[in-house]
């Protein structure tokens, strides 16, 4: 399994290899030209990759995508192009995410400011998985949430506001985590008491 698993990362590093050489010599309008090139990871385009890669990943489907959207998916756009016509396939509030002002980002949590003058529920700039619970806090005080098309949904005040969503700790992992660990324990201490003694002959 390894072996096969090992193969198969080799293969796809040298296609994205041979497919980053052939596309040096070609116009970088491309968007399959310029995927080619960052595909295939250098010192050089490193910074290329994570600033234009603002094509909008994980995020839900419109459930009706007009037909010349549609149509566009198929051509070889610009690289600009595509990105616009990809923003539109996408359900994510992009007129909500312009009210609010990115501050700062981990892999922890997310901070934004927003400055409204009537308290109102908003769309989030985050998309919101199932089954995960998040913790938001708008001026160091806990907010309610709801799930919306995909986003976090909220009530926030009117004025100026400090927002922070992160992933709520779960007691549950915690107690798992110790359930698991005692389970190991437990199983050495079995194996040890009753591992067969050889005899001598």
């Amino acid at each position: 399994m390894i072996i096969i698993g090992l193969t198969g990362v080799i293969q796809i590093h040298r296609q994205n290899q041979k497919n980053y050489l052939s596309s040096l010599p070609h116009d970088s309008s491309s968007a399959a030209v310029h995927q080619f090139r960052i595909r295939h990871l250098t010192s050089k385009n490193y910074y290329e990759n994570i600033d234009r890669m603002d094509v909008p990943d994980y995020h839900l489907k419109k459930s009706n995508i007009e037909p010349e959207i549609k149509h566009a998916l198929k051509q070889d756009l610009s690289f600009n192009d595509a990105n616009r016509v990809n923003k539109e396939t996408v359900a994510f509030d992009h007129k909500s995410m312009a009210k609010f002002k990115f501050i700062s980002a981990n892999d922890q949590q997310v901070s934004f400011k927003l400055q409204q003058a009537h308290t109102k529920a908003l769309k989030l700039p985050v998309i919101g998985y199932k089954n995960v619970n998040y913790q938001i806090k708008v001026n160091n005080h806990h907010v309610k949430y709801t799930h919306s098309q995909g986003q976090l949904k909220a009530k926030l005040p009117a004025g100026r506001s400090n927002i922070t969503i992160s992933i709520a700790n779960s007691s549950r992992h915690a107690w798992a985590l110790f359930i698991t660990f005692l389970a190991y324990i437990a199983s050495l201490l079995i194996f040890a008491l009753h591992r067969p003694v050889s005899s001598k002959h």
